[in-house]
């Protein structure tokens, strides 16, 4: 019974070292926050399952601690529905954004922060 134990302690040991690497690793070479990495979404008419991959992009976001990291819904034509969806799943959730493509060029050439 004790070999068992020490096997899960060994165990929980090593998941927590590795765990805690990666936080001083991110933590490390995160640029300091001058960095800005999109997760983009390119929403197109009658997109099925629209709000699975936002719901998607938000966790991504929110596994990496959304330091640095947006969430876009880019508009690349989309029909009324998928637009209903995705500015209720947007104004919801608060993390990702729904932009057309002319705003999201805007975010990169200064005239438009996102």
């Amino acid at each position: 019974m004790s070999v068992i134990a020490i096997v899960i302690v060994i165990l929980l040991a090593v998941a927590g070292a590795g765990s805690a690497a990666a936080w001083l690793l991110d933590r490390l070479f995160d640029g300091g926050g001058r960095q800005r990495i999109y997760l983009v979404a390119p929403m197109t008419a009658d997109a099925e399952n629209a709000e699975q991959t936002l719901r998607t992009l938000a966790v991504a976001c929110k596994e990496r601690g959304c330091r640095g990291m947006k969430a876009v819904c880019l508009d690349c034509g989309m029909d009324e529905e998928t637009r209903a969806v995705c500015e209720r799943f947007c104004r919801d959730h608060g993390g990702p954004v729904l932009l057309t493509r002319d705003e999201f060029a805007d975010a990169f050439t200064g005239t438009n922060k996102l």
